[in-house]
């Protein structure tokens, strides 16, 4: 998995910052990336696609 911010840099995410709970389901904690626009990215042997993403700022 690959995530860019909207000028299309890449941002790095370390392990521990995502986990595959399922085959279907991707938890991600974002709390040290800024709140803005993103494009995630996935591929496999099988298949390629990308799902856009937005973090909104906390409002603690």
């Amino acid at each position: 998995m690959d995530v860019f911010a909207a000028d299309g840099k890449r941002v790095g995410l370390n392990s521990d910052q995502y986990e595959w709970l399922s085959n279907d389901l991707l938890r991600l904690n974002f709390l040290s990336i800024a709140a803005g626009f993103y494009a995630l990215r996935f591929k496999s042997e099988r298949l390629s696609f990308t799902e856009k993403v937005v973090k909104v700022e906390d409002a603690n």
